[in-house]
């Protein structure tokens, strides 16, 4: 979604910062927000890659 251009939408998803990037599925939901410069580290953050299952 496009916060400047559907900011009610933004405000259903509660997204208050940006950029913020929420995963829904699998649940349960992962939200990442400010810097996702690194595409590894977002993928860790969003535990879509399997150095990121939890211990």
């Amino acid at each position: 979604m496009d916060v400047l251009t559907d900011p009610d939408m933004a405000l259903l998803d509660q997204v208050f910062a940006t950029p913020t990037v929420i995963r829904v599925s699998p649940g349960p939901a992962r939200r990442l927000f400010g810097d996702l410069y690194s595409p590894e580290m977002v993928m860790i953050g969003l535990q879509l890659s399997p150095e990121a299952t939890p211990t």
